[in-house]
Parts: structure tokens; C-alpha cells; sequence
């Protein structure tokens, strides 16, 4: 079970797993340090992918919200995958370094443009401070072939769906441990029986071209 990478869908499923009964958007936005807009708004797009999963969160007017798990084995292994995002994503960035990594992984997170305003609040810096960032983060990106443009609403990140995933692995988890099951999904997509010579061909070429 996979789902995009936010590290406030992390805290959102693992606040709501510690909960009995419902518990209100005021209340999570309260525990994790955003708006209830942004706590409503996040649940609503992370039920989209929770779907065709064994876990959902139900919606109660006047109460708030309920993790249901409905297979726990599942779950277990859900969590391991969430707490490891958890571990890699600082939750409050400070150095700019950690900001601009905030900001990529928002961008590739995103599939609306987000505000300016937006990462202002979620970061607690100035526009200038942003703005200074969004350099830093474009030639970032531009290093996997992904660009970021404006839109009226604010930014997004433009690129193949590919290069997004091979940035998250390589950028902002595993360094240089790229993706092997993206890899081997793809050769296997090509129809042809590839050795595991072939696979470490391609995989060096594909580090090579992210260097």
C-alpha cells in the first residue's frame, strides 16, 4: 500500500490511530501546528488514495474524524512505510537547506499549484526568504528535468512522473540508492529478459545522468 509522500498525512494517520473516538479538525490542527482549513483540506485528499486500501477515515459532522483499519496486518506494514517517512522528512525546517528540501517535496507532493503565502506559514519565514529559497529549489529540480512554474494560485512542479520519483528516491531519501523496483518495473514494461548485468548497466546510467 502506497500513497504520495506528505509528511502531514504521516502525522494525521498516525495522531489518528492513537484515537478511540473522533477527534475534530480544530483538535489535529491544534496538535500539529496548521489550520483546520489545511487539516480538512489534507483529509480530503488523502481518503482519494486510501480508497482501495483497508483503511479509511470517517467523517462525522459535529465530531470529526476516525481512522477505521479494517485489516491490521496491513496497517502494520503501512506504518513501517509512514514512520520511515516520518524519520527522513524534518517536520520544522530551519536551515535553508532543510527549507528547500521542504519546498521539493511539497512541489512534487502537490498536484495544485501552491501559494507563496502558503509555504510562508508552513515554514514561518518571509517572502524574501522564499523567494531566496525557490532559486536554490529550481536548479535543484532542473537537475531531474522538472520545472517549476507559475500558475495564478502560485507554483508547481512540471515534469514526468518518472523523474519526479527518481528525485524523491534520489534527492530526498536515499541519496544515491535510487528506486531498484521502479527500475526493474520498467524493464520488465519493455517485454525483453534483461540480466542483472543489464540491470546494473542501467541503473549506473541512470545515477550518472542525475549527477
Amino acid at each position: 500500500m502506497q500513497i504520495p509522500m506528505n509528511e502531514r498525512w504521516v502525522d494525521i494517520l498516525l495522531l489518528l490511530e492513537t484515537e478511540d473516538d473522533y477527534i475534530t479538525s480544530k483538535e489535529i490542527s491544534k496538535r500539529m501546528g496548521v489550520t483546520s482549513r489545511t487539516v480538512r483540506e489534507d483529509i480530503k485528499k488523502l481518503n482519494e488514495y486510501l480508497w482501495e486500501t483497508s483503511l479509511e477515515i470517517l467523517s462525522k459532522k459535529g465530531n470529526g474524524y476516525k481512522l477505521v483499519i479494517r485489516c491490521k496486518e496491513e496497517w502494520e506494514q503501512f506504518k513501517k512505510n509512514l514512520k520511515q517517512v516520518g524519520s527522513v522528512l524534518d517536520t520544522n525546517p530551519v536551515t535553508p537547506e532543510d527549507r528547500q528540501r521542504y519546498i521539493v517535496k511539497r512541489l512534487l507532493d502537490s498536484n495544485d499549484c501552491i501559494k507563496l503565502e502558503n509555504l510562508m506559514e508552513e515554514l514561518y519565514v518571509s517572502e524574501s526568504t522564499i523567494k531566496n529559497d525557490l532559486k536554490n529549489v529550481k536548479s535543484i529540480l532542473q537537475k531531474y528535468n522538472i520545472r517549476v512554474l507559475k500558475c495564478n494560485k502560485g507554483l508547481f512542479a512540471e515534469g514526468h512522473e518518472i523523474n519526479k520519483r527518481f528525485c524523491i528516491s534520489d534527492y530526498l531519501i536515499y541519496g544515491n540508492a535510487i528506486d531498484e523496483n521502479l527500475i526493474a518495473d520498467y524493464l520488465s514494461g519493455m517485454g525483453k529478459n534483461f540480466s542483472n548485468a543489464d540491470f546494473k548497466k542501467v541503473k549506473n546510467i541512470i545515477l550518472l545522468k542525475l549527477q
